[in-house]
């Protein structure tokens, strides 16, 4: 039986040569294994902190059949004048300027996508009637993560009735959680590493153990965890960040891998999973974060531009009310240029 493959994307944060680099990667395992139909799921988080916001909307509106709102999408859908509420006020000028820059029709379609806490299934699937798909966090919606073994038993007591598996994005780091259901607590947290490296499990909260890319053979860009079944036991699975990925409570055992990284599910009567790598052409990405991320804005591009504050009903009482917010935007011109290089530094 010919399988039908899910690529499972999260985290593409206006990275566009990431997300080619994933498309065309999942399309060579299609041919590879003669898959039927090969099927795009997107996580949450297309937009903000890169380069290419609008692109890589067009690329989800084209390819991704079912997509999320992660907390960057919702917080670039809101009005100019309110702060962040769910990103850290360092990263407020790269979030300005994607408010700006994005499309109104890409807005608007942002609207239509599926809540950041999916809890119906309804809408999906039936290769994947047995998953609940989540940006952040099942107990604490955009406001919270899973980034230990504690947080996925707080969210595994959420999963409705039937469901045995999630997906979910946000922390940008890829693995997965599974519950022993015999034991209360007892949650392992797999987390996938590099190829060639030693690294140590850790203890304690943070406790986690290693599963390993496989070096790739030569005729491949790419790396990968095996092919496995699901879990008997409850899981949660997280394919890291496409655009922006993190090694998480590794990073002192491992080194940092900047290849973008996601998940496949493969059915064909029973479905396993695989974790992939990916290089892309990082200095690409930089270049037009460079170029291309810059304040104020042609008033041909965007009609606030650095006046964003001055329009008609920014009254003092609502300066006041947005806290730091005003003040952000008015040392745009300096605090973006310095943004852009700390995302740089976390690109390479």
């Amino acid at each position: 039986m010919q399988p039908v493959l899910y690529a499972i994307l999260a985290d593409i944060h206006s990275n566009f040569q990431a997300l080619k680099a994933v498309e065309a990667d999942a399309v060579s395992v299609r041919r590879a294994l003669d898959a039927q139909s090969l099927h795009f799921v997107v996580l949450g988080d297309v937009v903000d902190y890169g380069p290419q916001p609008n692109e890589c909307m067009e690329w989800v509106e084209q390819h991704a059949e079912i997509t999320i709102q992660g907390n960057h999408d919702m917080e670039v859908m809101d009005s100019a004048y309110k702060s962040p509420r769910t990103i850290s006020s360092d990263y407020w000028p790269i979030t300005i300027w994607t408010r700006a820059v994005l499309g109104r029709e890409h807005k608007s379609r942002m609207r239509e996508w599926l809540p950041g806490l999916c809890r119906e299934n309804g809408q999906l699937p039936p290769e994947l009637d047995k998953f609940m798909l989540f940006h952040g966090s099942l107990t604490h919606g955009h406001y919270g993560t899973v980034t230990n073994s504690q947080d996925a038993w707080d969210n595994f007591q959420h999963l409705k009735d039937g469901i045995m598996y999630g997906l979910f994005g946000h922390t940008h780091i890829q693995g997965y959680f599974v519950n022993d259901i015999l034991w209360q607590k007892n949650t392992t947290w797999y987390l996938v590493c590099s190829e060639n490296t030693r690294p140590q499990q850790r203890n304690g909260k943070n406790q986690w153990k290693p599963f390993e890319l496989e070096a790739a053979p030569e005729s491949s860009a790419a790396s990968w965890t095996p092919w496995a079944d699901l879990p008997a036991d409850p899981a949660m699975f997280n394919p890291g960040a496409v655009g922006q990925p993190r090694s998480g409570p590794a990073r002192g055992a491992a080194p940092h891998d900047n290849r973008a990284a996601y998940m496949l599910l493969k059915s064909n009567g029973h479905t396993q999973f695989q974790f992939r790598r990916t290089p892309y052409n990082v200095e690409e990405t930089i270049r037009h974060l460079r170029e291309d991320v810059y304040w104020p804005l042609p008033t041909h591009q965007n009609e606030r531009g650095s006046d964003i504050l001055k329009e008609e009903g920014a009254t003092t009482e609502m300066l006041a009310l947005m806290g730091d917010f005003p003040d952000v935007v008015r040392a745009m011109e300096t605090k973006l240029p310095a943004l852009v290089e700390k995302l740089v530094r976390q690109l390479r």
